[in-house]
């Protein structure tokens, strides 16, 4: 039986990241970057026309809470989230955690700690 091909898309300012992601996706077999965003607005569009399995984006972006809380509004439970974080204020960071992401990865990682997280996110999803 063919395993069928997960997709992941990764929102981020800067393209150093979303670099890194696809040597991620590159790592983790079955595992498809299909979008990389830099901006918010893009990836809702995106995502409301396409079927993402797994979104990876920065919190450090204008208006990133607001829109995971609206990523999570359109498609609940379609796929899974993981925030990426550099240092930033305490109260964005509760913000976040309130958000209730699937996941959390803080910057600078190394790509085996982000695979494993990826792997994870995937595997609970296909148990959904």
């Amino acid at each position: 039986m063919e395993k069928t091909l997960q997709t992941i898309m990764i929102v981020d300012e800067t393209s150093e990241t979303s670099k890194y992601f696809i040597e991620v996706s590159a790592e983790v077999s079955q595992l498809n970057t299909i979008g990389i965003f830099f901006s918010y607005t893009e990836a809702i569009t995106f995502v409301a026309n396409n079927a993402v399995d797994l979104i990876v984006f920065d919190i450090m972006l204008e208006n990133s809470l607001e829109a995971a809380s609206l990523l999570q509004e359109i498609c609940p439970s379609a796929f899974r989230i993981v925030l990426l974080n550099a240092l930033c204020d305490p109260s964005r960071l509760i913000r976040a955690i309130q958000l209730e992401a699937d996941a959390y990865l803080m910057k600078p990682f190394h790509i085996t700690k982000a695979s494993v997280i990826i792997v994870i996110q995937l595997l609970v999803l296909s148990f959904l």
